[in-house]
């Protein structure tokens, strides 16, 4: 009966603090894109969106029209890293409150992981990553807040 306590006691314990692989790989891979690139911690609560610049920008409007949005609704620091200088993109951006430009114009985000064919958007809070999911029409349409 002791070792079967022991053994529940161990399996709860191991068990309560399992993070999503998938979570834990972008929070690595962002820390140390901050770190090694941008020569920063990574916020502590701040919202991230990686913008890839591989979409045209009128094949992007309406995604991009979904997530200012959202962000706009959203007290959190925003930190936008982006690719390329796109004129239109930053101007939308600088009328976000509360947000930040990055740029990636060496193009290191590959280097960290963090290169796809979508833009990225995550959510951190405490210093890690809380969510993660690429900008699309289909991942946008029926949220009403990032966090």
């Amino acid at each position: 009966m002791r070792q079967s306590v022991i053994l529940f006691v161990l399996l709860l314990v191991a068990c309560k603090d399992q993070r999503d692989p998938r979570l834990l790989e972008k929070e690595e891979n962002i820390k140390n894109y901050y770190a090694s690139q941008l020569k920063k911690q990574v916020p502590e609560n701040d919202i991230i969106v990686i913008l890839q610049n591989q979409q045209c920008v009128a094949c992007r409007r309406d995604i991009f029209s979904s997530l200012y949005r959202l962000l706009a609704k959203s007290d959190l620091k925003k930190t936008f890293i982006m690719a390329v200088r796109d004129t239109v993109l930053l101007n939308l951006i600088r009328d976000l409150p509360n947000c930040s430009i990055e740029f990636d114009t060496t193009h290191k985000l590959e280097s960290y992981g963090l290169d796809y064919g979508a833009d990225l958007c995550l959510l951190m809070k405490d210093g890690r990553v809380k969510k993660w999911f690429e900008l699309s029409n289909v991942n946008l349409e029926n949220m009403h807040s990032i966090e």
